[in-house]
């Protein structure tokens, strides 16, 4: 969630987390992540126990599709953007009270 922050601002929707209930799923909707005209759908979710944290991403291009199905065109070069802007932004501090 902090990548999708610093890179596309505060999130367009938020909705009842899938892992965590009391962690809110959070949804950027028409986001341009290459030069072309495709716009996609990012949802960010995770969980934070004492025993677990971790967080996922799902993306949808414009037609619907999850980008991360194992046919669809653009998903290694998705993997990898997301890859290389979480690496970039790992070191950048926020005030974690804004992804709540």
């Amino acid at each position: 969630m902090k990548t999708m922050y610093l890179d596309f601002g505060l999130r367009n929707i938020e909705d009842k987390g899938l892992h965590q209930n009391n962690i809110k799923r959070k949804v950027w909707e028409n986001i341009e992540l290459f030069d072309n005209d495709e716009v996609y759908t990012i949802i960010a979710d995770g969980t934070e126990t004492t025993h677990d944290y971790y967080a996922c991403l799902i993306v949808f291009d414009s037609k619907k599709n999850d980008c991360f199905d194992k046919n669809h065109p653009t998903k290694n070069k998705i993997i990898n953007l997301f890859y290389e802007r979480m690496k970039e932004n790992k070191q950048k501090k926020i005030n974690y009270l804004i992804l709540r």
